[in-house]
């Protein structure tokens, strides 16, 4: 987590210091540690209407844990997961 620190002196500083003070708290903290992606996450990509090549990147650069068995991957046919998507998932190693 990387740390700013301002100087602020005068009339104004409290008004600095309330508005830095607004600005962390409505600024959600990023996880250092990542889950590994899931066939839910996938096909919540999908309805969201993230693009193929989009979600085949996610999956490269990602740890994965995919569920791959046929019934599965019937299911994520039907649920609208393209083939290229597919087969990208049943290619990604296993952790």
């Amino acid at each position: 987590m990387e740390e700013h620190v301002t100087f602020a002196f005068g009339p104004g500083a409290d008004k600095v210091k309330d508005e830095m003070t607004k600005q962390e708290a409505a600024t959600p903290p990023q996880s250092k540690t990542q889950s590994s992606l899931t066939n839910t996450d996938v096909l919540g990509m999908v309805k969201a209407g993230l693009g193929t090549e989009i979600i085949i990147a996610k999956i490269k650069a990602t740890s994965c844990t995919f569920d791959t068995d046929p019934a599965t991957l019937k299911a994520l046919k039907d649920g609208g997961v393209p083939d290229s998507v597919i087969l990208a998932m049943v290619q990604a190693p296993k952790n």
